[in-house]
């Protein structure tokens, strides 16, 4: 409120001086783990999550500061599986969790049919085993290390087994 207070006082006293205001917002200083406790695995799965709550939350630039090897992959594949991430959805009731804790998030895919599903168990709750609901005949799994699957989805739903982690699990992202 200080910063904003500064800027608008500008804005007032200035005659003439205009600018569009800003609408979109910057999260900056995207590495939480300052200390390196976390694995590098972990804070690769960190960044699908965060990325992926970040642009839920209407963020719009995410930047992210020292990346590692490990990380550096996870945003990549990130970045080539939804190179524009918006709008992103909350979904988890869109699931349905046969075992497990789950936290699900889509995309509407445009110019596209389907989705992409970002999908990752609850901390410290063990593996999980859901079912999407997917349009495709085939989809694409795309892993924080960056690897590609493609699994074939019988009866438009793909039933997937989700890799639990005490602190941080990783996601998946689902091209549907």
């Amino acid at each position: 409120s200080e910063i904003r207070a500064v800027f608008e006082e500008w804005e007032n006293k200035t005659p003439g001086f205009t600018y569009k205001r800003k609408q979109d917002y910057w999260h900056t200083e995207g590495n939480f783990d300052f200390f390196g406790i976390m694995s590098a695995e972990r804070r690769a799965a960190w960044r699908f999550q965060f990325f992926t709550r970040a642009f839920a939350a209407g963020i719009r630039k995410v930047i992210i500061m020292d990346a590692s090897l490990p990380e550096q992959v996870a945003v990549r594949a990130y970045i080539q599986a939804l190179p524009n991430p918006f709008p992103m959805l909350p979904a988890t009731s869109q699931v349905k969790i046969i075992q497990g804790r789950v936290v699900a998030f889509r995309h509407p895919r445009e110019g596209k049919n389907g989705q992409v599903w970002i999908v990752w168990t609850q901390a410290n709750r063990g593996d999980a085993l859901i079912e999407i609901p997917v349009q495709k005949k085939q989809v694409e799994i795309v892993s924080v290390d960056g690897k590609k699957r493609l699994m074939v989805t019988p009866n438009n739903r793909l039933r997937v087994t989700l890799k639990g982690d005490a602190k941080m699990a990783p996601p998946l992202l689902i091209l549907d």
